[in-house]
């Protein structure tokens, strides 16, 4: 990937800022902010994802038109708690690192606002960038390998290095959260022995069947649905985004 190419995915192309909706500018790695409705000020609200659909005076998920459309509401024990709150409004960060690329994606209120795979030199400066700006306050999840008594090769050790560099270059170093992928199969599928089938079929489970196609939790291009764009390993980084994200609403 070029320079040229990186900031156009990091940056805006052809930003309008005498617009904030979502639409004409959209939330990107390097422009994180809170994107509200400017008649109610809510952010879940539709005319906050787009200036052209009215205002609702809500701030209720599911409404149409609006990026919180496909998020499911907490529920039961989930709600009432300044843990739960904290978890809800906790936007994470998480990483399937690899040996030259990972696999991303970004965890927004239960909803995924951004994923892909980059080459690891590519993600390393996307995090170093947010050392001089993160205004959201995100956390950063990186799986983690755990040693289970058989000897590894050179790839391991290269996956090993490139956690220690992302972490390194976080703006907080040492509150980098560590998810082992045994965490992972145990919270979504209850097993150790899941393999990433289940693993991805619980993740696809967790979300409303909205989209077209023949799997609607991902859907088509024409009727998108909440996992739209979720591909390769941004899949096992949005397992570990979900255990995070369980495991501090427990803290």
């Amino acid at each position: 990937m070029t320079d040229t190419e990186f900031e156009a995915v990091m940056t805006c192309c052809d930003p309008k800022p005498e617009c904030w909706c979502e639409t004409c500018r959209p939330i990107t790695m390097q422009d994180m902010r809170m994107v509200v409705c400017t008649d109610c000020g809510n952010k879940r609200c539709p005319k906050a994802t787009d200036h052209r659909n009215a205002c609702t005076d809500s701030n209720a998920v599911g409404q149409k038109g609006s990026s919180w459309e496909h998020v499911k509401p907490w529920t039961g024990a989930e709600t009432g708690t300044s843990q739960a709150s904290r978890a809800r409004e906790r936007r994470i960060l998480a990483i399937d690192p690899g040996t030259t690329e990972s696999g991303w994606c970004v965890l927004a209120d239960g909803a995924v606002t951004l994923s892909g795979v980059m080459l690891n030199r590519e993600l390393l400066r996307m995090l170093t960038m947010r050392q001089r700006n993160d205004p959201w306050g995100h956390v950063l999840a990186i799986e983690m390998i755990a040693s289970y008594g058989m000897p590894v090769g050179h790839e391991v050790f290269e996956t090993v290095r490139w956690i220690g560099r992302f972490q390194q270059a976080w703006h907080s170093p040492e509150a980098v959260k560590f998810v082992y992928r045994q965490d992972v199969k145990l919270h979504l599928c209850k097993t150790p022995r899941a393999k990433d089938a289940n693993v991805r079929q619980a993740l696809l489970d967790m979300f409303p069947r909205t989209g077209g196609g023949k799997t609607p939790q991902i859907g088509t291009k024409a009727q998108p649905g909440p996992l739209f764009g979720v591909s390769s390993h941004a899949w096992a980084a949005l397992g570990v985004a979900v255990t995070a994200a369980h495991q501090i609403s427990q803290q």
